[in-house]
């Protein structure tokens, strides 16, 4: 519980524009916000996988919404989870209280409020590189196998900081997360057709894992 209000206090900003350009994209790039740049951020990172009009789809960490707003416009249910109270306010606000978006809570290790076995697929991006602890992406990947389909998708981002400097507090980095950590956390869940994307950046790697159930 006590990283679950740590998690809360840090996106619990006072304003959505303060959500958007203090937490979201950091530092702060309005251009990004122009909703054809989303349609095709969003089109770009969740290429290649079904988005069939009526799948019910998973959104872990949905912030502000950027991607649920894209994905229900493809006609799909979609459940978008935050640990924070405010931003699934904010969600709801920049997505226009669409009647096609369910907002849980949830407690930064998992979605126990959802069914098991009762989406389509799911997603996470600039959500898990946050997670304070390699045990807590672990809980929220083993919830996100449980909750899935048998045949469901689930593609996960992160990042690899390269380096195992302990964690000062909850922000924008939590405990290091290699590729061959989220593979194997994957494939020791019974995940299969899993296919992992590294790509390098000044400082760090970018991580894309995609799997089936």
């Amino acid at each position: 519980m006590q990283l679950t209000q740590a998690l809360r206090d840090f996106w619990s900003v006072d304003t959505l524009e303060q959500a958007m350009h203090e937490r979201v994209t950091v530092p702060a790039q309005p251009d990004l916000w122009n909703d054809e740049q989303q349609r095709v951020i969003c089109a770009r990172v969740l290429q290649g996988v079904p988005l069939a009009p009526a799948a019910t789809i998973l959104d872990y960490g949905c912030g502000v919404g950027r991607m649920v707003r894209q994905v229900a416009r493809h006609g799909c249910r979609v459940v978008a989870v935050d640990v924070s109270p405010r931003m699934l306010v904010y969600c709801r606000d920049y997505c226009g209280d669409s009647p096609c978006i369910d907002y849980v809570l949830c407690d930064g290790d998992g979605v126990p409020s959802i069914p098991a076995e009762s989406v389509d697929g799911a997603y996470s991006f600039f959500v898990f590189q946050h997670m304070p602890r390699r045990d807590m992406a672990a809980s929220v990947l083993r919830d996100l196998h449980r909750v899935l389909k048998p045949g469901g998708w689930c593609r996960i981002q992160t990042v690899d900081i390269r380096t195992d400097v302990p964690v000062a507090r909850v922000g924008f980095h939590g405990e290091r997360q290699t590729g061959s950590f989220l593979l194997e956390t994957a494939r020791d869940l019974g995940f299969r057709r899993m296919e992992l994307e590294l790509e390098p950046e000044p400082g760090h790697d970018n991580i894309v894992l995609t799997a089936t159930k």
